[in-house]
């Protein structure tokens, strides 16, 4: 006989479509696996589970389930700042989160705005006979900086490199320990928020930039310090920045609206037409291979760049 895993939605994120959640009620109910049928809900689970959240979902406020009944959970986005550090130390199942699923989205918003403020394209509306581009700069005598080198940062590395005078990169989990800011014309913020880059970004920090810097964050608000970005973009009028994400969200605007040299977008940088799919596409993999894999321990080595576990550092999430 069957046994019956509920697979239990905590809610969903207001970008996605009306017909998110039945689509993936189809999706998780249609995966097939010899020995268990998976039952959808929107309630609390009283069976065996696996749980799939969101930035929404508040874990302690759902601390009345049975976590004695959760084998799995899956969080198919990339931020994880609602999950607590105690929580997720203590947690008995895998925690399985979404990096790859935005990814390629949040370099495309990056690539975009490097490109559109660097070398905006021209409109002739006739045959312009001098060929003429009034080109900003060229990045070939660039210097990037990039923070955090998961998933974003790597294809932002292999992407640049060619393009560019250099790409260094600041990772201290990984190896990457040296930090020299000094004239760097590009910042780019790739981490995940932690104590080690909580307002990073600061005066010291960017006083010690190119005067032009060019500062894109599609990663974490609180990675820059608002209040001294906003005097630093104050008195440096060529320097600019681009911000899609927040210390808090919904965010307030008003900070920045005095301010030409900054653009600011409603944390846009990860969503795509196409998204809602790539999330069924991805829940629907990481079930899959949960049931099909009887050794958990080769679940977990599969899935290990993915593994929140494995994002434990000296008390605290990376």
């Amino acid at each position: 006989m069957a046994q019956t895993i509920q697979i239990f939605r905590t809610q969903v994120s207001p970008y996605q479509k009306k017909d998110f959640q039945k689509k993936e009620k189809k999706t998780i109910e249609g995966i097939k696996h010899k020995g268990h049928k998976l039952e959808y809900t929107l309630s609390p689970p009283t069976k065996n589970s696996i749980i799939i959240t969101n930035t929404l979902t508040k874990i302690e406020k759902i601390m009345d389930i049975d976590w004695n009944l959760v084998k799995l959970i899956v969080h198919p986005n990339s931020g994880y700042d609602n999950f607590p550090f105690e929580f997720v130390e203590k947690a008995k199942f895998p925690i399985i989160i979404g990096n790859p699923i935005r990814a390629h989205a949040v370099c495309n918003y990056i690539l975009s705005c490097l490109f559109e403020h660097y070398n905006p394209i021209p409109k002739h509306k006739s045959w312009h006979k001098g060929r003429h581009w009034k080109r900003k700069f060229i990045l070939t005598n660039k210097r990037v900086l990039l923070i955090g080198y998961g998933h974003i940062g790597k294809i932002l590395h292999q992407v640049l490199l060619p393009l560019v005078r250099e790409v260094a990169i600041y990772d201290p989990f990984k190896g990457k320990d040296e930090l020299n800011v000094d004239g760097i014309d590009i910042v780019i913020p790739c981490a995940n928020l932690n104590p080690t880059c909580h307002y990073m970004i600061n005066t010291k920090f960017l006083e010690k930039l190119s005067k032009n810097v060019l500062i894109i964050n599609a990663s974490r608000g609180a990675i820059i310090d608002p209040v001294d970005l906003t005097c630093f973009l104050q008195t440096h009028p060529t320097a600019f920045a681009y911000l899609d994400v927040y210390e808090k969200e919904p965010a307030d605007f008003s900070g920045f609206r005095k301010l030409d040299n900054v653009i600011t977008t409603s944390h846009i940088a990860g969503v795509y037409h196409g998204l809602d799919r790539a999330i069924l596409n991805f829940e629907k993999t990481i079930i899959t291979d949960f049931l099909s894999m009887p050794d958990k321990r080769a679940f977990k080595r599969k899935h290990a760049a993915i593994l929140m576990k494995n994002r434990i550092h000296n008390g605290f999430l990376i």
